[in-house]
């Protein structure tokens, strides 16, 4: 595989890994959410809309598994890319 496709996927992966971990160190403590909703512009913007009961209660059940799932997304398609990619070059349909 040529060095550029390595580097690519592994910047990828980085960010989808950096994106899950990040959601799963938020998820891990109440103070840590009521803080993103307090300091962060997204969450003001929740709070203003909702109030904050429900900017809790939505970020509890959409914020975090969205957070969750996306990442992990990213990553089995980055590595069924990375697969088809590697398959294509080694059999030779890819020449570079």
């Amino acid at each position: 595989m040529p060095i550029q496709i390595n580097i690519f996927f592994a910047i990828y992966m980085a960010f989808a890994l950096f994106l899950l971990f990040r959601t799963l160190w938020l998820a891990s403590s109440s103070e840590r959410i009521e803080t993103y909703l307090k300091e962060s512009r997204k969450g003001k913007k929740w709070l203003e809309q909702y109030g904050y009961d429900k900017s809790l209660a939505m970020f509890k059940k959409v914020g975090i598994p969205v957070g969750i799932i996306a990442p992990l997304l990213f990553i089995g398609v980055g590595i069924g890319l990375y697969i088809l990619i590697h398959q294509a070059i080694s059999s030779g349909q890819v020449q570079l």
